[in-house]
């Protein structure tokens, strides 16, 4: 009702505005100083989408709050992102603060979508970080902001939850710097502790900051500090991060140990520069369910993060491998990332992209050096959670969509022809860890749940679907439960199919332990018969290492269509024969495959190569000791002192794992801990119920360790354990 109603109201009258002031900005060809893309990164329940409504609210780009707790905030636009308070999809909001425009990357917070988020950091030039005042930095937040780090991106960072018991921003610094080596320059000091938490010092202009208690807190105020106590408290933390910073400029370190008044200028200039240097980040704090503490994130984006210009350009690989910089020119040729694909059931393919260099323009046909097919952005459009303003053009350093993209997936670079090939670097896509075989009821069919995965496949390049060759059966495979129960969620509800689903199981994986090397004689009958042989050598690996492959035979007296054809067949029957696994439906991982010499002399056809290949490859991993290897994840749990006995136990006794470090406080402790991912499916709501729903945990893949022999054993029997 009501936000529906405000959801109406706004776009007709603030989205009108926001949208004639863009395509002014636009027509100036944007200025770009004034323009920011960041993503904000945080732990699941740190209180992102609630911070990202109060951002929103403030810069006047919506009249509701919408509350995560309520389930009606604005860039959680799928519904079961709604049912569970969770953020998955990564929707681009733009808002306007202080004549500056800020686009809003939102990444979520759970690592099922790590992909989702790495894809969305890419296009980011700064970030915010969101971390929760009691626990502090959070598995996951180590993940992303290892993900930003690798990308080069400047950071912020912001207490939330102040008004919890136990948050200490102390804890907080701590814990950047123990988790992630990162200095934090303390910019806040918060007054009121726990739930009397009601304002903030503002460490830099020595004033405080007061939020008003009606409308969603949408005024704040600045006032000098009048209480004594407080003023020299403010006094003596003002002193520790000068002194902090000015080991950083000479200049202020002398005027400060001469006594000189440090101005507010002064600081923000060397903090700018620590920032953009990746040297610390600055650490803000506050409340947002409460109101208080988010307009200071807002200009902290505008005072400390990078315009595009301030961003170091990202890297481009032209068609002869050669590396150049992508600089942000309007005059240049075009160079645009797709950054992230949406199916949406009117508009066919949505296709999120930041334009780097050159301008994207609405009807010009461009070119995918990913695909190498040509495009035509039918519609160029920016997008506001479930809002769209049609642009003629998008400029360099800005983020936008297109619609009417056909051959265009995550991570594919646009450019202007098939003259100027460019790519941007790729991403690094996980392997599926849980699967689930899936089958169709009612009136749609198979066809219509193929096409349907297709499409999701396309906008989640982390969720992948096969037809099972024995069984027939449609396997989906994801990052975690909750990733597959998304799928299942969306094709019921977007895609309007109903499914039955297998229960949702891990996928074993196989190793050779030791190195074998032979040569294997094959005859197989066509019309005539067909013999030759392979000389291939297997060699196992370190644990989880990239397999690799190598065709050492000799083909400089082979014509050269011949040597193409010999080393597209091998190149496919290794492949296959790595997919099969010994025993069975188990892959190989962690192998090196060294094809020594072949004699196809006698053979003519192309699948009896590759047939001689395939089967040499297996005879030999079944003669090297193969083995079955299990998926192991690291544990992240926290949760109130008083149930942690009981976790512990629980992981070391019924869960096979191991206990690697307990920390924290008399009051909320973290386990870290590494467990068989076979005892985890289910795992969330069972640990909920051991510790009365105070626990919050997440995992991570750690990696491969070899299976038990009797359970071993009693997996090739059942099939699963």
């Amino acid at each position: 009702g009501m936000f529906r109603y405000c959801k109406r109201y706004r776009s007709r009258h603030t989205n009108n505005r926001i949208s004639r002031n863009y395509a002014k900005l636009v027509k100036r060809k944007l200025d770009l100083k004034k323009v920011r893309n960041i993503g904000i990164i945080a732990h699941v329940d740190a209180g992102k989408t609630t911070t990202c409504e109060r951002m929103l609210f403030y810069s006047g780009n919506t009249f509701a709050v919408g509350d995560v707790d309520r389930g009606n905030t604005r860039t959680d636009y799928m519904d079961i992102e709604r049912d569970r308070g969770i953020t998955i999809n990564s929707a681009a909001v733009t808002l306007k603060w202080d004549d500056h425009y800020i686009n809003v990357i939102d990444t979520p917070g759970h690592v099922d979508f790590t992909v989702e988020v790495e894809r969305a950091i890419r296009v980011l030039d700064g970030g915010v970080v969101i971390l929760d005042g009691v626990v502090g930095v959070q598995a996951q937040t180590v993940t992303v902001i290892n993900q930003a780090k690798r990308y080069g991106i400047p950071l912020v960072a912001y207490a939330n939850k102040m008004d919890k018991i136990g948050a200490s921003l102390t804890k907080v610094s701590h814990s950047l710097k123990n988790k992630l080596d990162m200095e934090s320059y303390v910019v806040h000091m918060p007054l009121g502790k726990d739930r009397s938490f009601n304002s903030v010092v503002d460490l830099i202009t020595m004033e405080v900051l007061e939020w008003s208690n009606d409308n969603f807190g949408y005024n704040m105020t600045r006032s000098q500090i009048k209480d004594e106590k407080v003023l020299k408290m403010a006094q003596q933390e003002r002193n520790a991060l000068i002194e902090q910073i000015a080991i950083e400029d000479e200049k202020m370190l002398e005027n400060y140990f001469a006594g000189e008044e440090i101005d507010s200028v002064q600081i923000m200039t060397l903090l700018k520069k620590l920032t953009l240097q990746r040297k610390g980040v600055i650490l803000m704090c506050g409340s947002s369910l409460k109101n208080k503490g988010v307009h200071p994130i807002l200009d902290s984006i505008i005072n400390y993060l990078p315009s595009p210009f301030e961003k170091s350009p990202p890297i481009g690989i032209d068609s002869h491998g050669k590396e150049s910089e992508i600089l942000c020119d309007p005059k240049d040729k075009l160079v645009a990332l797709a950054f992230k694909v949406v199916h949406d059931m009117k508009l066919g393919l949505v296709v999120y992209f930041r334009v780097y260099r050159g301008i994207l323009k609405k009807g010009v046909k461009v070119y995918n050096s990913n695909s190498n097919e040509d495009e035509r952005p039918l519609r160029v459009v920016r997008i506001e959670g479930e809002e769209m303003d049609d642009f003629p053009e998008v400029p360099p350093g800005n983020i936008g969509a297109a619609i009417g993209l056909k051959h265009t997936t995550t991570g594919d670079t646009l450019v202007e022809s098939n003259k100027d090939i460019i790519k941007l670097e790729g991403m690094n896509v996980p392997d599926p860890v849980f699967f689930c075989s899936v089958l169709p009821e009612g009136n749609k069919g198979e066809d219509d749940l193929l096409e349907a995965l297709k499409y999701m496949s396309l906008e989640d390049p982390s969720f992948k679907f096969e037809i099972n060759k024995d069984t027939h059966q449609i396997v989906i495979g994801g990052m975690g439960e909750l990733h597959l129960e998304t799928v299942l969620h969306r094709l019921k509800n977007h895609y309007k199919i109903s499914c039955n689903h297998g229960e949702i199981y891990i996928s074993y994986k196989s190793k050779i332990t030791e190195e074998t090397e032979d040569t294997v004689e094959n005859s197989y009958t066509t019309d005539t018969v067909e013999s030759g042989s392979a000389t291939i050598k297997i060699t196992p690996l370190e644990t989880d290492s990239e397999n690799i492959t190598e065709l050492l035979y000799d083909s400089s007296e082979l014509p050269p269509s011949n040597a193409r054809l010999y080393k597209e067949m091998c190149l496919s029957a290794i492949d296959n024969a790595i997919k099969n696994g010994v025993p069975s439906g188990y892959p190989l991982i962690d192998i090196k495959v060294q094809v020594l010499n072949i004699d196809f002399q006698n053979v003519k056809s192309p699948a009896v190569m590759r047939n001689i290949v395939y089967q040499a490859v297996l005879k030999l991993a079944k003669e090297s000791e193969p083995i079955i290897v299990e998926p192991v994840m690291k544990l992240e749990l926290t949760s109130d002192k008083e149930y942690t006995r009981a976790i512990t136990d629980d992981i070391i006794s019924r869960k096979d794992g191991r206990v690697e470090n307990v920390h924290g406080d008399d009051r909320v402790q973290t386990i870290d801990a590494v467990v068989p991912l076979r005892n985890l499916v289910g795992y969330s709501s069972y640990v909920r119920s051991i510790s009365k729903g105070t626990s919050s945990w997440s995992m991570v893949f750690e990696g491969h360790q070899p299976l038990s022999p009797s359970l071993t054993e009693e997996l090739l029997l059942k099939g699963t354990l």
